[in-house]
């Protein structure tokens, strides 16, 4: 990936993630931009969303966005209120 991360300046905690493809991963498709978010819930970093864009021949531009939702991490049972970022 030819990009950027971002980390917290108090801890250098992983917060985002987002680039290009070094690579095109096939023929159809070309310049691959990718972001993926972090947030630390239960005292663990996890991935909470990734979006993705590339343009392919023919077709044009394609989208996905994902987003993670965690009910247990570790054991541990996470409620609305109670995750920690």
């Amino acid at each position: 990936m030819d990009g950027a991360i971002l980390v917290t300046t108090d801890d250098a905690d992983l917060v985002r993630i987002e680039g290009r493809l070094a690579r095109n991963p096939s023929f159809w498709t070309s310049r691959v931009e990718v972001r993926r978010e972090y947030a630390r819930l239960a005292g663990v970093r996890v991935p909470v969303r990734v979006e993705s864009r590339a343009w392919v021949k023919i077709a044009g531009i394609s989208s996905f966005v994902m987003t993670y939702e965690y009910e247990e991490i570790n054991g541990r049972t996470l409620t609305p209120n109670s995750a920690a970022r």
